[in-house]
């Protein structure tokens, strides 16, 4: 997931069509309720606000099943 589509062209080129990339935000994911297993988060949250980082957080808590997965520097 990418909110830019520069960035999503990239990825799909290095990619090579193995995974699926969707355009979006991650304060209002693009995404049905329940829709993965496992949602994960690498080196993200620390950019944004305490607030956003709390509704992405709910986002990301929405979409998945069984667990979210957050790795960062704070």
């Amino acid at each position: 997931l990418d909110l830019h589509t520069h960035t999503l062209d990239e990825a799909r080129a290095l990619a090579g069509g193995v995974a699926t990339l969707v355009q979006g935000d991650a304060l209002a994911l693009p995404l049905d309720d329940r829709s993965f297993d496992v949602v994960t988060s690498g080196l993200f949250l620390h950019h944004l606000s305490d607030a956003d980082a709390v509704r992405a957080l709910s986002e990301m808590a929405r979409v998945a099943r069984r667990a979210v997965v957050v790795a960062d520097l704070i």
